[in-house]
């Protein structure tokens, strides 16, 4: 079913284990991939990628199909929605970008070009984190705030949900058909129908970077080597972050911005992409950006090096940055937390924003927060406005619970649980809290059980995937089966054809079209008939393989159900099976008669009603075979 190569398969698992354990336990989407040598040979083995992977048997389970929503605060503040995916999904989509990248030629000029996207395919440690390719981009920026005079910065409005994955898709000239279908059907059923957000996964940020902005960066390109007025340019790009840099005279500026911008709009317009006009700025001079990023520092923050760090920052930056927290409004914005919080831990000397700087002393100077001035402004903090944590979740959970204080924990946690107690619950509330539940190892029953009641599908993937681990669950989904002699049999799920349709099932039930959904569903039951038959002992044909052909059929299927212990009578299985094949016949997905199309009797509840009663006969015949037979 699936045309993936096993080395894509073996390079995502290696860009995911390469993340650092510290740095994976720290995200939500990464931690559950904390796993030991033994686990982590099953997952890249070939063995498993066959059985699993390459099948399209994850395909077919309800874990690896189902979409929780979080939001989750972006770099300036702002929230997005983003959807949670079954650590299976999240390392096929790394292995889409893999296959993606081994078969795609870039059209964007190189030399007037440097795109990231977040995470590295090559090199000798390729890697799923943003961080390797994120510092090379910031080095990219100050070389050429170095070399060039002006920048023009471009932002998008809601980059990824406004990618056309058809067209994404359509753009790789050497991919084939299947694999299109599978990866559009796949990445549209995560974001019903649109591009998704999945936090940090480098498949579809290489997708949408490297591939669909190819053509944007291309013609933009194109379009600036004729313009006479500028002299010499670079295009950098992380993502959707673009600026371009170019030297020109300064009295050509006005003329350059109208012109450059102009393109611009056009461009994204042929994309079917936004430009955020309000955050779009034009040619600036570089020197206005930011100065240039001291030599030192830029080792601590890229290279890990050990420094003074002292040199730059004390504990008294921290004590000021708290200072300011604390004495803001309830209600201030995050430019006004920028303004008037972040400024403290800014440098003229340096690149970096204050947020930069506020991880850069959470993660690399926790014991700061052991001070006990420093532990009482948090106090301060957490008592008084526990819900201006919001500008930094993350930093700013680590930088309470790097206080080891139980008393200023335990507040914290009592003003959330009040919180939810009396109704008063927000967004706000469930961000913190899950945040806490990653840096604590989602170790808190009673903060969980509160999270279940507003999000309970994110709550049922925590408890599989983070608490239980990836490995023990996918062990509980492998389902055994036997035949009439006790043997095991494998067919049912190394069957790529029933996957396949069981997935195409699931892709149109998500997007809510009812008749193609039924169309495949019939199929896939159909087919799954014909191999629980065979593997009774019945339906054999001549060829001694399930009778494919046998059980499309009416009569036959009636037959086959007569005998078998299930739930329903003979006579409902016989009314069930009747207005199945009626809405088959009359379904103009798959039948030429299209009745349904003139019908005006026949109702949505109706086939969603056959479809759960053709579910409960597949679940009852399921287990009937893992039961062993009294030979």
């Amino acid at each position: 079913m699936i045309t993936l190569e096993y080395t894509d398969w073996k390079l995502a698992c290696e860009m995911l284990k390469n993340i650092p354990q510290n740095t994976k336990n720290k995200y939500f989407q990464t931690y559950s991939f904390q796993l030991s040598e033994e686990n982590w040979n099953e997952l890249v083995s070939e063995k498993f990628f066959t059985s699993y992977i390459k099948t399209g048997k994850f395909l077919t389970e309800e874990d690896n199909l189902t979409f929780p929503n979080r939001t989750l605060q972006k770099h300036h503040g702002a929230y997005r929605h983003v959807k949670i995916v079954s650590p299976i999904i999240y390392l096929f989509l790394i292995a889409i970008g893999s296959h993606v990248q081994r078969i795609y030629t870039e059209t964007r000029p190189q030399n007037n070009t440097s795109v990231y996207f977040a995470g590295t395919f090559n090199g000798e440690k390729p890697s799923a984190h943003y961080k390797s390719s994120y510092d090379s981009y910031l080095v990219d920026i100050n070389a050429c705030q170095e070399a060039f005079e002006y920048c023009f910065q471009i932002d998008f409005s809601t980059f990824f949900p406004l990618v056309d994955t058809d067209s994404l898709f359509g753009k790789v000239e050497n991919l084939d058909p299947k694999s299109e279908l599978i990866y559009t059907s796949l990445i549209k059923m995560i974001g019903r129908g649109k591009m998704p957000i999945v936090d940090g996964n480098s498949g579809l940020s290489y997708l949408n970077t490297i591939v669909y902005l190819d053509a944007f960066d291309t013609e933009l390109v194109n379009f600036l080597k004729n313009i006479e007025e500028i002299k010499d340019f670079h295009l950098v790009r992380y993502v959707d972050d673009l600026a371009i840099f170019i030297n020109c005279d300064e009295n050509k500026l006005s003329y350059l911005n109208s012109t450059v911008y102009t393109k611009i709009i056009e461009l994204a317009v042929k994309n079917r992409l936004e430009i955020n006009s309000s955050k779009t700025k034009y040619f600036t001079s570089t020197v206005e950006l930011s100065s240039n990023m001291n030599v030192a520092l830029y080792d601590y923050f890229v290279n890990d090096e050990n420094i003074d760090f002292e040199q730059y920052y004390s504990k008294n930056n921290l004590i000021s940055f708290l200072d300011s927290l604390i004495s803001l409004p309830t209600h201030a914005d995050f430019e006004e937390y920028e303004k008037n919080a972040l400024v403290n831990l800014e440098n003229s000397e340096l690149v970096y924003g204050g947020a930069d700087v506020l991880n850069a002393i959470v993660y690399n100077k926790s014991y700061w927060a052991n001070d006990e001035e420093i532990i009482d402004k948090i106090k301060i903090l957490v008592d008084t406005d526990y819900k201006k944590l919001r500008f930094s979740v993350r930093a700013l959970i680590t930088l309470v619970l790097n206080t080891r204080d139980s008393q200023v924990i335990k507040t914290l946690l009592n003003n959330i649980f009040t919180s939810f107690k009396n109704h008063n619950n927000d967004l706000i509330d469930e961000i913190l809290s899950i945040e806490y539940l990653v840096q604590r190892n989602f170790k808190n029953d009673d903060l969980i059980n509160i999270i279940k009641k507003t999000n309970p599908n994110l709550v049922d993937y925590i408890e599989k995937f983070q608490i239980n681990g990836l490995i023990t669950q996918i062990r509980r989904e492998n389902k055994i089966y036997y035949t009439s002699e006790n043997k095991i049999y494998n067919n049912l799920d190394d069957d790529p054809y029933i996957n396949f349709l069981f997935f195409r099932y699931k892709y149109f039930e998500s997007l809510g079209q009812t008749l193609e959904s039924f169309a495949y569903f019939k199929n896939y039951f159909d087919r799954f008939l014909a191999h629980a038959m065979f593997c009774m002992g019945m339906g054999i044909d001549k060829d001694k393989e399930p009778n494919y052909n046998k059980y499309y059929k009416e009569t036959e299927i009636k037959k086959a159900l007569k005998n078998l212990k299930l739930s329903f009578n003979y006579d409902e299985i016989k009314d069930i099976i009747r207005t199945a094949h009626t809405i088959r016949n009359s379904n103009p997905v798959s039948h030429a008669s299209a009745q349904l199309i003139r019908d005006n009797n026949l109702s949505k509840y109706e086939i969603l009603d056959s479809i759960q009663k053709l579910k409960i006969i597949i679940e009852e015949i399921l287990i009937l075979l893992q039961n062993k037979k009294d030979i």
